[in-house]
Order: C-alpha cells, then structure tokens, then sequence
C-alpha cells in the first residue's frame, strides 16, 4: 500500500492538508453521480479536493486526478457547469469550480509535514505535521478555529517516547483500515 495524497484546504493563506473530518457535507463525488475509481496507488479514492476557507465560508474550489469510471469516459459529466478536462496522465480535472459547501462539524487541518515520520500507508494524521488547526464549521460557515500545534507536538512527542501509544501501529488489529480512513479521532492521537 502507499501513503494517500490528502485533500488540500486554502486556511490563511496556506496550503493545509485534510487529515481529519467529523461531520456531514463534504463533497461527495457519488452524491453527485461522478463514480470514481483509483488513478494510482497513492489516490485509491479516485479523486483529490481543494478547498478554501475565503470570508469564513468553505468552498470547493477544484477536483483533481480524477479517475473516471468505465461508464463515464465517453461522456464525461460535468458538475456546477464545469466540464472536466483531460489530463496527459488519463485522469480528469474540474478547475474553477468555486462550489459552496454545507459541511457541518470538524475539520482537521495541518501543514509542514515531518519527513522523519512518514509511513508508507494511508492518510499521515495531524500529530506527524508541525501545525494543526481544528476548525468548526456549521453549514459551511467557520464558526470557531482553535490551534492545535502544541498539543500534537506533545503527543508527537509522547509517541516516540513510547509514553503513549502510536494510534497506526501495525501491532495492533485494523491499522490498515484505519489510516485510510480521516477519523477525526485517530488523527489527533486517540
């Protein structure tokens, strides 16, 4: 298996990576009728998002490294008027899209990721990067942003201390599973 390219939200003018989500209402391709399949091995899901939170609303800005299924390559369909474009790698991009989104709940949100803890597997939660932000939203709207560095710098560090237990690792039943799902939970350590 290979570690999973994350979803990418614009917060503060920064590039943060995804790496934990509780809630309902983010962007779902199937909800939308766009059946997916994985275009390589670090994309399983069959589509990558970038976000931004502008003016304190989040939006869909665009989908990336779209694999299409089979049924979908002769007519490709379009979505909030956007066609998709082709890319040289066989994969589909829908730029521009500017979609508001109605997420209601948590997202976990870190950037400046540690290149000592990568791990070939999954989704890297937010303790592996050195700034975290949890942001609430409520349909779409940020209503509370609380900064997480220091508290995922402790855990980092309790971690590799083995004075608290890495939440992915492989001693313990499931872990494969785990890390390629965004639970909220286990990306902050629990």
């Amino acid at each position: 298996m290979t570690a999973q390219i994350h979803d990418i939200v614009v917060w503060r003018n920064h590039d943060h990576m995804l790496v934990g989500v509780e809630g309902t209402g983010l962007f779902d391709p199937f909800d939308h009728g766009l059946y997916t399949q994985a275009t390589t091995t670090a994309n399983w899901r069959g589509w990558v998002a970038r976000y931004a939170i502008s003016e304190d609303r989040l939006i869909l800005v665009d989908l990336h490294d779209v694999g299409l299924s089979a049924e979908h390559l002769d007519t490709p369909p379009s979505l909030q008027g956007v066609s998709p474009q082709l890319s040289d790698r066989g994969s589909y991009t829908y730029a521009g899209l500017n979609w508001p989104i109605a997420f209601s709940g948590r997202l976990l949100l870190a950037r400046g990721f540690i290149r000592s803890l990568y791990r070939h597997m999954g989704f890297h939660p937010a303790w592996k990067f050195e700034e975290s932000w949890e942001v609430d939203l409520d349909r779409g709207r940020v209503m509370n942003a609380r900064e997480l560095t220091e508290e995922m710098r402790k855990l980092r560090h309790q971690i590799q201390a083995g004075e608290a237990a890495d939440p992915d690792s492989d001693a313990r039943p499931g872990w494969i599973e785990r890390t390629f799902k965004l639970d909220f939970r286990r990306s902050k350590g629990g």
